[in-house]
């Protein structure tokens, strides 16, 4: 049997019940620590660190050398939601129509494949869940960013330092 098969099907065993058990508390745990330091900041936007996290997590796999487009992109995306949310508030029409010409360039990026640290599935989920019109009406940009600003040191660096730990075992 080759290695990459080999690893695939240490991949793809189960997790024993216990062992399970031990996950699930301790992302309770760093979820608490994470809730707890964004509602002392004040942050009540604290959904954006989470969905930086599934983005990274989820689709780079917490690739370090992915990390970089996860946060270029996600503050990208996050950006133009609000200049959605702005420009036709400060320009009117003409912001709206600057807003979504801003879009449509970078669909057309995505498309060509060009400005790809900028430009990115990151980018396009933050512009996504950036423009509900919940969000739009009601949220609070400022502290969007707030709180990607927040998830991207706390579970990046929290991930970064295991990964560390997890070197300094292995050897």
């Amino acid at each position: 049997m080759d290695e990459s098969k080999m690893e695939q099907e240490t991949i793809t065993q189960p997790v024993s019940p216990v062992k399970g058990l031990i996950i699930v508390v301790a992302v309770a745990v760093v979820v608490a620590i994470y809730l707890a330091i964004t509602h002392s900041m004040g942050i009540s936007e604290f959904w954006a660190g989470f969905l930086w996290l599934f983005y990274w997590a989820g689709v780079e796999q917490m690739s370090f050398d992915r990390i970089d487009d996860s946060i270029i992109g996600s503050t990208a995306g996050l950006l133009t939601a609000f200049l959605l949310h702005a420009f036709p508030q400060i320009l009117g029409t003409t912001g709206l129509i600057l807003a979504l010409g801003l879009v449509v360039v970078l669909v057309y990026c995505l498309v060509m494949g060009w400005a790809k640290k900028l430009v990115n599935n990151a980018t396009m989920l933050f512009l996504t869940v950036g423009t509900i019109p919940h969000l739009q009406a009601n949220g609070d940009f400022p502290r969007m960013f707030s709180a990607l600003i927040v998830g991207i040191i706390f579970f990046g660096g929290l991930l970064w330092l295991g990964g560390l730990v997890g070197k300094k075992h292995s050897k």
